[in-house]
């Protein structure tokens, strides 16, 4: 099996399997398991922040370490410029959206919702026949290029691998001790 075939194969059973996973496990839930993790941590984090309401979408955030950050819910933006980057609320965003009740899932990105992993990963790799039934066709087998310059550079490799070990380590060092000469 040459490599390509084998990363082709392992492509299709990834895919597969990916789907099935996304299909079976994540169908009732909203967001993929690994960025509901990182949900859960800003969470955890916001109960550092103390969100001051403006109006209903927009709030600043004051942290422990004095700094201060406005959210604007509407927009999913924050200061720290982390929801912008990631799509993921920050800490200072789930601070205020928690200080409204309001359910984190729906302020996270939608290409981060298991419906977007499953459209993703709808498409598959299709399977191959092997070589013995692909049609035959006139043309000429491509043949591999002949190299020039490379047989004479081999000449000395077969009794290069030939010798013994404690032969060809010495004849290493011979090698490392002799420099060119400038």
């Amino acid at each position: 099996m040459t490599m390509l075939e084998w990363i082709r194969e392992w492509i299709m059973t990834r895919l597969s399997d990916l789907r099935d996973r996304a299909r079976k496990k994540w169908q009732d839930k909203k967001i993929c398991p690994k960025i509901r993790k990182v949900v859960e941590k800003n969470i955890e984090k916001a109960a550092d922040c103390i969100p001051i309401k403006s109006d209903d979408w927009h709030y600043e955030v004051a942290c422990y370490d004095g700094a201060r950050y406005v959210v604007n819910l509407q927009n999913h933006t924050c200061t720290c410029r982390k929801w912008d980057l990631t799509g993921i609320p920050c800490n200072h965003g789930m601070s205020a959206i928690c200080s409204q009740s309001l359910e984190p899932e729906d302020f996270v990105n939608p290409c981060y919702s298991v419906a977007t992993f499953i459209e993703v990963y709808k498409h598959a790799i299709l399977p191959v026949n092997g070589p013995k039934l692909w049609e035959k066709t006139g043309f000429v087998h491509p043949f591999h290029p002949t190299l020039e310059g490379v047989q004479e550079d081999l000449q000395g490799l077969e009794e290069w691998s030939m010798m013994s070990h404690k032969t060809r380590g010495k004849k290493e060092q011979e090698a490392r001790r002799i420099r060119p000469s400038n």
